[in-house]
This record gives structure tokens, sequence and C-alpha cells, in this order.
């Protein structure tokens, strides 16, 4: 098994952010590579330092060590020193091979890549032989420093070398590996992609207004609504990983009403809470929900969420109801008990 000690970071979105925050927590070196901020970001963790050290909340040691264990650059010339590469640029096919074109030559032959990718099979993209048996997905979520959801995708020529490495280093960075296959894969955003668009088709049947259902689930259940965490992903991100799920699977038709609803707002210029305005108008409103539609509405979703969960069971993405369980509760961050 080999031994991670070096860590690349490459990405300058909130995901490629939130790594880096997860990850600078333990002790590893860490190269994050931030095209759009680096600067800012350098000199922002060089002042938490310094405020740190003034404060005695850490030692000079501890400061030294820090300081001279983590680079944020702009390039990817450092690396060739990496045990380990995560790769959370843009959820693009095009954009994520042109990176990895770019890895075959500067990274080195024994260097572990993987993709935080939440939707595109490792085996779809153009890796190189060599690289091949080094290479998986590794599917983070948001955000990282508390979510302990995490999701490993080998392809078929990933190395057992390479998935027993990958697995000890997700444990080590305490997070619950779901290790899954080209079937399963992306197995926890299916799931909630089967419950949102189920409860989407319920409100358009039934007349309901998103907020007003949105409402009821967090007077009763989660702390955020169905269309509000959908409007905090972003109609960018659920457009492409969405037409991809409905590529993995058989049974599509239930998903295209909330596909078509997303790609419609899309070409309204519309994207989610990024710009006000996704299923839900920003800043929300006070909505008052009378109790029978409250628990008609709770009682819906509860049902929905548990045929789905039988479902995932059944079907092999899920061991069993403990798993999703848990699952739901880090996702929501909720206690949640099918």
């Amino acid at each position: 098994m080999t031994e991670i000690k070096t860590i690349a970071i490459i990405g300058d979105g909130r995901m490629g952010q939130s790594i880096f925050r997860h990850l600078y927590n333990y002790d590893y070196k860490l190269i994050w590579v931030n095209l759009s901020s680096y600067n800012e970001e350098s000199e922002k963790l060089t002042r938490k330092l310094n405020r740190f050290l003034s404060k005695n909340l850490i030692s000079q040691e501890d400061f030294d060590k820090k300081t001279n264990s983590v680079i944020i650059t702009n390039s990817l010339e450092n690396i060739h020193e990496c045990d380990l590469i995560i790769e959370t640029v843009n959820e693009d096919i095009d954009i994520k091979n042109s990176l990895f074109y770019e890895l075959e030559t500067k990274a080195n032959s024994n260097a572990i890549i993987v993709s935080n990718s939440s939707s595109i099979l490792p085996g779809r993209f153009d890796i190189n032989e060599k690289i091949k048996p080094n290479f998986c997905g590794m599917h983070f979520f948001y955000p990282v420093e508390t979510t302990k959801l995490l999701e490993i995708i080998p392809s078929s020529a990933t190395s057992d070398k390479t998935l027993e490495t990958v697995i000890s280093f997700a444990e080590t960075i305490e997070k619950k590996v779901f290790a899954q296959n080209d079937d399963t894969a992306f197995a926890i955003n299916r799931f909630f992609l089967e419950i949102q668009s189920g409860f989407y088709n319920y409100c358009i049947e039934n007349k309901l207004d998103f907020q007003l259902a949105d409402q009821a689930v967090k007077n009763k259940l989660f702390p955020l609504g169905i269309f509000e965490t959908l409007d905090i992903i972003g109609f960018r991100i659920l457009e492409y990983s969405i037409e991809n799920y409905i590529k993995m699977q058989s049974q599509s038709s239930h998903i295209i009403p909330i596909f078509d609803f997303i790609k419609t707002k899309m070409n309204e210029g519309k994207k989610g809470l990024i710009d006000n305005e996704g299923f839900l108008k920003y800043p929300l409103g006070i909505t008052n929900v009378d109790s029978n539609s409250e628990t008609k509405i709770s009682d819906f979703l509860k049902s929905l969420i548990s045929q789905t969960a039988d479902n995932y069971i059944h079907s092999g993405f899920f061991r069993n109801k403990m798993d999703i369980e848990f699952v739901i509760s880090e996702y929501t961050n909720s206690e949640y008990i099918l």
C-alpha cells in the first residue's frame, strides 16, 4: 500500500476550498493549485497562522510546520512531489480530460490520481493506459469539513493497491466510505434525486407552491427544504449531473419533469440561489402552512423516502437501512430514522 504524505488539490471552486480546509487539519504536505485566487488564499492563511501564533493558540514549532507544509499556487510545477492528486475542477468531462493530459507528463508515475466528479464514471475519462491502474473516483460531499460521506468508485482498470490505499486514506481523514462500481456509482446523489424528483412530481400534480411545500418539510423533517437544497447546489451542476444519471439507469421517465424544469430555468438565465431564483425566489418570505397540509406533505415525503430506501437496498446500492439513515442524516444535517 502506498504511503500518502503529499497531496495536491486542483481546483478553486467551493469544493476545492472545502477539501483543502479539511485536509489542512491533518499531517500532510498540501499543494493547492488555485488558479483564480491563490495570492488571496495564501495571504489569508498566513494571516490566520500569525494570529494563532500571536494568541499562543499554536506553538512556534507548529507554526513553522504548517508554514512549510502548505503551498498555494497557480502552477502544476510541484505536482511531481505528490503521492495523491485530487481533481476538483468544473463538472465537465472535456475540462477534466484536459487536466488529466497535463498530469500524464507532470505527475509522479506512482502517484494516485482521483476525480471528485459527482456524475462522471472513472472509465469514461480519457486516461493514459499507464495511469489507469492508479486512477479512480473519490467523491466528497460539501461541506467536506463536516460531512462524513465519501464515495469511492474504481474503474475496471483500477488496481487493488490503489483501491486499498484510497480507502485507508479516507478512513484516516475520518470519512465513512461507500465503495461502489459502475452500476451503483454515485448512489447517494441518485438516491436523493429519486426523492427530489418524486417530491417535485407530487407538488406539480397537487398544484402545491414550492415554497409552501418546502416550509412543511422544514417544519416537520429537515432544516432545509427539498427545493431550497436544489437551489443551493445550483442548476449548472444539476443539469450536467442529472443528464449523466439518466444515462446510467433504465427507468428515468419520472426524472424528466424536474430535469426539464431545470433546463427551462437555465435557458431563462436562472441558476438557483447564486442569482436569487431557481425553484424558489430569494430572499425567502414568510410562509405559513396549515397543520393538515403540513402533515399531508410530510407524510408523503416520509413514505417516498422509505419506498426509495427499500428499492435502493433491493437493487444493491446500499447494504441496509442503517447505511441509508446515516446518508440521510449526513446529507440533511439532521437525525433521520426510517
